[in-house]
């Protein structure tokens, strides 16, 4: 009781997130003048928020305050495990059994306590010696646990109090059971976030992969298309080859063209020679 009512009561993340989300109820009311303004609020408006939907009825305000808060301080929204198992715990307690209980036990002790002296001696009987020494022992511990309880109550009136409310009417099993919820929530709509971002972001990894492997050509094409644009290609290569062809046949034609010119000349000399 004491040490939950103390980390509820000085835990500055708890805090920040109060005054954001006073922050954010003021924003909504803006137009209510008692509303907008508020300097405060009780701790049913906590659980309001989980039933608070927006206009498009997808989220409720909790689920969108959490998430603005994971983008501007995700720090606020890591409680650990054995925090959220002392508050846990704080909501099992019972003010009322525990008094009871500790009542009851100050009243046995109490009475066995009056009747020891008047239990007579015995020879060779070392119950009054041994119950001397256990009830000095029992006696320290008893009180010590009554202080213990007075200063757990004091401390859980204190921080029962802050929170506007009245430790009279409302019991630990109630005020802590807010906060386990509370808490319980943050963290569990902090992990769903972090769940849809994850497979958002695998989802635009695969679409953006699609996206790249429709712009590029098939390797086949690719390839052919850099073969032939490359300096010394086939296209390139087939060319020169057609003309070095081409170049080798001239020779040979003007060979033969020669030797008849030859003929002709001789024929000529020999037409003159007759005349």
């Amino acid at each position: 009781l004491d040490k939950c009512s103390t980390f509820i009561k000085t835990d500055k993340r708890i805090a920040k997130i109060l005054e954001i989300v006073l922050h954010v109820g003021n924003f909504l009311n803006a137009g209510n003048r008692r509303l907008g303004q508020a300097q405060g609020f009780d701790l049913e408006t906590l659980s309001k928020l989980h039933d608070t939907k927006t206009s498009d009825n997808k989220l409720t305000i909790f689920e969108v305050i959490i998430e603005m808060i994971k983008d501007q301080k995700p720090e606020l929204l890591k409680f650990d495990k054995p925090e959220l198992e002392l508050v846990d715990d704080g909501a099992r307690v019972s003010l009322q059994t525990l008094e009871a209980e500790l009542k009851k036990l100050r009243k046995e002790f109490d009475t066995v306590n009056d009747l020891a002296p008047s239990i007579s001696a015995v020879p060779g009987d070392l119950f009054q010696e041994r119950y001397k020494k256990f009830a000095e022992v029992a006696s320290v511990s008893l009180q010590d646990m009554e202080k213990d309880f007075d200063a757990a109550n004091k401390k859980y009136d204190a921080v029962v109090m802050s929170f506007g409310e009245d430790p009279k009417k409302t019991g630990p099993e109630e005020f802590f059971l807010v906060w386990k919820t509370f808490c319980g929530k943050i963290v569990e709509v902090s992990d769903k976030i972090d769940v849809e971002r994850d497979k958002l972001a695998k989802l635009q990894a695969r679409e953006k992969k699609k996206e790249e492997a429709t712009k590029s050509p098939p390797r086949g094409a690719a390839a052919a298309a850099a073969g032939a644009a490359a300096p010394g290609g086939g296209a390139a290569a087939g060319a020169r080859g057609g003309r070095g062809g081409r170049a080798g046949e001239k020779p040979e034609e003007g060979g033969g063209e020669g030797d008849g010119g030859g003929e002709g000349d001789e024929g000529e000399g020999e037409g003159d020679g007759r005349g």
